[in-house]
């Protein structure tokens, strides 16, 4: 309660100290949607040609306004229905298809009762729950015969299980940047793919300084567009890669096809 009452002083006593104009907000505004190398305050002054306080001032109004970040979408809501409505909108995929979800979480972009060929595969699934770095997720929430404990690294371990399945679509929100291996985790999913399946990846802009982000101890990647390309083109087993912006500053969506 303390520390909340001090946040207000502070925003009060920003909001006296700094008039600023519509031109100084979208220069911030642009730098944070658009910059592509490391989004600090020091480059936002550079950038910007206004002062670090100010920038850090501006950059807070963009997060309130909602014009950048986790809740670009909506406030205090889960991504995953914006995710699943962009994908419609990019893919051919529908209730029929099959469609292999990593790390689903307590939060599936699919859902399994309205998806009927929906698998999902967890590294950290333990019989009826996912237990992520000491936190417990989804008791009880998938049926046993819908949910794996396979990791992005052996994805091909499914064809153990499913011999002759080959899915339409296999989707990923902020599951990739805790692989150890990013390429052969490409690979072992292109297995799994149909020709011309999908592959779409949500993941955390490499360039944010987004806190939840970059302390999250369990990230072995940031990822950026070129790196992310370089990614593909070396598993050499799709084309038509492309990495947009999803949430500005926080997170891209990647999508590529199976040769």
């Amino acid at each position: 309660m303390k520390k909340k009452v001090i946040e207000r002083i502070k925003e009060k006593v920003l909001n006296k100290t700094f008039k600023y104009s519509k031109e100084e907000y979208h220069k911030v505004l642009k730098f944070y949607k658009n910059y592509q190398n490391f989004r600090t305050i020091k480059n936002c002054e550079k950038e910007t040609g206004l002062s670090q306080n100010k920038c850090e001032f501006l950059k807070k109004i963009c997060y309130k306004n909602r014009a950048l970040g986790r809740y670009f979408f909506e406030d205090k809501a889960n991504p995953q229905k914006y995710m699943k409505n962009e994908i419609l909108k990019k893919t051919t995929i529908d209730e029929n298809s099959y469609i292999l979800e990593i790390g689903p979480g307590e939060y599936p972009i699919f859902d399994y009762r309205e998806y009927i060929n929906w698998i999902g595969t967890d590294k950290n699934y333990k019989n009826n729950y996912i237990d992520f770095n000491g936190n417990i997720w989804s008791k009880n929430k998938y049926p046993k015969d819908r949910i794996y404990t396979i990791s992005w690294e052996n994805l091909s371990d499914m064809e153990k299980i499913f011999p002759d399945k080959k899915f339409d679509l296999i989707v990923g929100s902020h599951s990739y940047e805790h692989v150890f291996r990013p390429i052969q985790s490409l690979i072992e999913a292109a297995s799994l793919l149909k020709a011309d399946g999908y592959i779409i990846l949500f993941v955390p802009d490499g360039f944010s300084d987004e806190a939840d982000s970059r302390n999250e101890m369990t990230h072995t990647l940031y990822l950026t567009p070129e790196m992310i390309k370089e990614f593909f083109h070396y598993s050499k087993n799709y084309y038509g890669v492309e990495v947009q912006t999803f949430r500005p500053n926080y997170d891209y969506m990647v999508i590529a096809r199976k040769k």
